[in-house]
């Protein structure tokens, strides 16, 4: 349907809202507005195929294709046992995702064919290329992987509360090692902040400052899921909040995404703000935390995030109070 750039935003704004609140099938709807040219942020997708509008899938080769960030991909991909499962034994899922979750996807999901999706641009608007999809791996649908939510997530009891990546288990018997060589536990992973913090964002996320409630457990064992350059601020909790947040120099925590996922496993919690390392610790399995500012969409109208086993969201009562939710994440 043609709409102007505005009708494009407020549909899928609305779409955001009515998910919020839990209308999940009709806001799944007005979601896919995201695809529409005249929304913004929206993307094409370079793929000779069909995009999958509730076909029949069996025994047919379905492409579903990485869209939105890194946690987005993480979140959206607790749908591909639905997937592998509509395609049966005779059909095939493949996955075209960001480069540093091959593994960890391949692993994950061994029935279906997990590559790199690529990235370009048409007239400004990104373009997400699979040049791999041709020959045996010549998909008859494709899907954004988002998508299929309209078909598998119409209801929140539709989610299931399943750990659906898989990591090295030789690498989470290696990051148990690792953490119990710190001493006793609990081992709880904190994240505070995205990388990405633009002056709209920040308002989003808890400066490390305010965490000073929470690090003087002393018998806990914290250890650091944020990735970037983070060591200015581990500086600072050390310094200023007599805090040591343990982090282990030789893992990358943002481009060795296999490894991460491992240590992951191996934490008995995991505390952060809503970023991808809260996403891959949470589908691992591991009981994660979401700090949030205030209710954010992926809630689903819960008090947790449908789309994981083992999750909470904790807010403060009023927006972005980081000081007073520290004060009772302490206690």
């Amino acid at each position: 349907t043609e709409i102007d750039n505005d009708r494009a935003e407020t549909l899928h704004a609305r779409g955001l809202s009515l998910v919020s609140m839990g209308k999940l099938a009709e806001g799944w709807a007005e979601y896919e507005t995201r695809f529409n040219p005249r929304f913004a942020q929206s993307c094409y997708f370079a793929v000779k195929a069909p995009r999958w509008d509730a076909e029949d899938l069996k025994g047919r080769k379905l492409l579903v294709v990485g869209e939105q960030g890194l946690g987005d991909e993480i979140m959206f991909a607790g749908m591909i046992p639905d997937l592998i499962e509509r395609v049966g034994p005779d059909g095939k899922v493949m996955i075209a995702c960001d480069h540093r979750l091959v593994p960890l996807f391949q692993r994950s999901f061994p029935q279906t064919h997990v590559g790199i999706e690529g990235h370009t641009k048409h007239n400004t608007k990104p373009v997400r290329v699979v040049q791999w999809a041709q020959g045996d791996l010549q998909p008859d649908f494709y899907t954004p992987m988002g998508s299929p939510l309209t078909q598998l997530r119409t209801r929140v009891e539709n989610f299931p509360a399943r750990a659906y990546l898989k990591p090295d288990p030789a690498r989470v018997r290696f990051w148990h090692d690792r953490l119990a060589a710190l001493g006793p536990g609990p081992y709880v992973g904190i994240c505070w902040r995205s990388m990405l913090m633009t002056t709209q964002r920040k308002k989003m996320f808890s400066a490390l400052e305010f965490w000073g409630p929470v690090l003087e457990k002393t018998s806990v064992k914290f250890v650091n899921l944020q990735y970037g350059d983070c060591r200015a601020e581990l500086d600072f909790a050390r310094e200023n909040l007599g805090a040591i947040i343990h982090n282990f120099e030789d893992l990358d925590l943002k481009n060795n995404l296999d490894d991460n996922a491992a240590l992951c496993a191996a934490l008995d919690l995991a505390v952060s703000a809503p970023t991808a390392a809260a996403a891959l610790a949470a589908a691992t399995g591991t009981e994660t935390w979401f700090l949030a500012a205030g209710r954010v969409w992926p809630q689903l109208g819960t008090d947790h995030y449908p789309w994981y086993a083992k999750t909470r969201v904790l807010m403060p009562e009023k927006f972005a109070d980081w000081p007073a939710l520290m004060s009772r994440l302490s206690k």
